[in-house]
């Protein structure tokens, strides 16, 4: 048996893109920015690197994250991972992480344009009942 399960802070860097199964099911896609922090010998915590995941989301989670905006909130993510490979335009394969969420909560606000925003609550579960979800 393995485990692939991951929680995560950090900060939107890209504003959720919509989109919609052809059942119907609506799916969020947006960035997320991690900075970790970490202590040098004999010193305080300073800021670490910072690491960008792709989140991707499904059903009732991908409702909750399209009303976000970028810089607007922190999230704490939980899901789980997949690395992907690729080619950029010049022709260099790269390589990124996503996270399948199947939880998060915002916390905290920055210049939030939504000063009306129902978090409805910490639901974390499955994708999606309709089994339009990757997994």
């Amino acid at each position: 048996m393995s485990v692939n399960s991951l929680v995560i802070d950090g900060n939107l860097t890209a504003d959720p893109d919509v989109r919609f199964t052809p059942s119907g099911t609506e799916i969020v896609s947006t960035r997320l920015a991690h900075n970790g922090p970490r202590k040098k010998r004999g010193e305080d915590w300073v800021k670490g690197d910072t690491y960008f995941f792709n989140l991707v989301c499904f059903g009732y989670q991908a409702k909750r994250m399209s009303r976000l905006s970028k810089g607007d909130s922190i999230v704490i993510t939980s899901g789980r991972i997949a690395q992907e490979s690729y080619e950029d335009k010049n022709g260099n394969k790269r390589q990124a992480f996503k996270i399948f969420v199947n939880g998060f909560e915002r916390t905290k606000f920055i210049n939030t344009k939504d000063q009306d925003y129902n978090d409805e609550g910490g639901y974390s579960g499955d994708y999606d009942a309709e089994g339009d979800s990757p997994l």
